[in-house]
This record gives structure tokens, sequence and C-alpha cells, in this order.
């Protein structure tokens, strides 16, 4: 009896640490883009308030939990509320990646929770965090994970587009040319 009890206590175990690993590696992405990011914890300090945002992990403002990472969602879907969706919005973001974070402390008899939108950026990086309704956040960050080749292309065109109307020498790099193909 005893002995049976313990091999299922273990084998539940297993289950559910390789369970957790299926979660997190469905977490990263079908080519798994948003690794870089786990485990990596980005800071902002915007008076009077310094946050911290760990993405797959907690979000906190100056130590107050905003929340924990609960799942991925785009603004479009009802994961995100209509205050994120009104903060992407405003930042140019209708088609942005989204973290929700549940859970935090509590405020006003409700737990905080949050919304981080990602967008394209050179680098990770935690660029804003607003507080469109009381214990409801909304941060922005960038990262190359978020960026579109299609857009990037775009991009690049208008780009190189722009130099020649201005009489400017624009050379792509070697990199960018294999990545736009």
């Amino acid at each position: 009896g005893v002995v049976l009890r313990s091999e299922l206590v273990r084998q539940n175990e297993r289950l559910s640490r390789e369970n957790e690993a299926l979660r997190a590696q469905l977490a990263f992405g079908g080519a798994h883009e948003w690794f870089h990011l786990h485990g990596q914890c980005l800071e902002l300090f915007e008076a009077p308030f310094r946050y911290k945002l760990c993405p797959f992990g907690a979000f906190e403002q100056d130590g107050r939990s905003l929340g924990k990472f609960k799942a991925w969602a785009t603004p479009d879907r009802p994961a995100v509320d209509a205050a994120a969706a009104t903060e992407a919005g405003k930042a140019g973001l209708l088609t942005a990646t989204a973290m929700s974070f549940d859970g935090g402390d509590e405020c006003g008899g409700a737990p905080r929770r949050a919304t981080a939108l990602f967008a394209c950026g050179e680098e990770a990086a935690l660029k804003t965090v607003a507080e469109p309704l009381t214990c409801v956040y909304v941060a922005v960050v960038t990262t190359p994970a978020a960026c579109d080749v299609e857009e990037l292309r775009r991009l690049h065109h208008a780009l190189a587009e722009s130099a020649r109307a201005e009489g400017l020498a624009y050379h792509a790099s070697e990199q960018l040319i294999a990545l736009l193909g």
C-alpha cells in the first residue's frame, strides 16, 4: 500500500513537471521566437514608480504584485480587456501580441491585473506602463520577436525610397538582405 502510493505520487510529480515543460514550450511560440524573454526581467522607472516585468513570470510595481503570467492573447480576443485594447490602439498596436498577468496584490477588493503589449523593436525593453483603470495596468514592451518580416520588408523599402528621394546613400546590411529576402 505505502510503496504503491509513493510510486503514484512520484509519477504524478513527474507528469506535472512534463506538463509544465510542454506548457512553457507552447508559450515560447512555434519557432521558439519568444524564448529569449524567458528568465529575463525588464525594468522601467516612470516617476514615481519602478516597474519590473518578467515575461513568463511576474509583473511588479515597487515590489507590489501586478500579477503573474497567465496566457498569451491578442487585443481582439476576450482575454484582453477593453482597457488594454484602448491602450493598444493609442500606441498604434492594434494587432499586438499580448501577455496577460493575473492574481496580483489586492486592490479595492480585487486582485491587480496587467497586460503587456509587444511591439517590434531592436531590443527587449519595457517602454511604458499605464493604469487606464484603477489597478488595471497596461505595458508596452519592444522585442525583435514581435517583428513581422513583411512589416520589416515594407519599412525597409520605405526607408530606401526616402533615402533615394533625399539623395542619400542607403545600403542594407547583408544580414538584413538575408532576413528580408
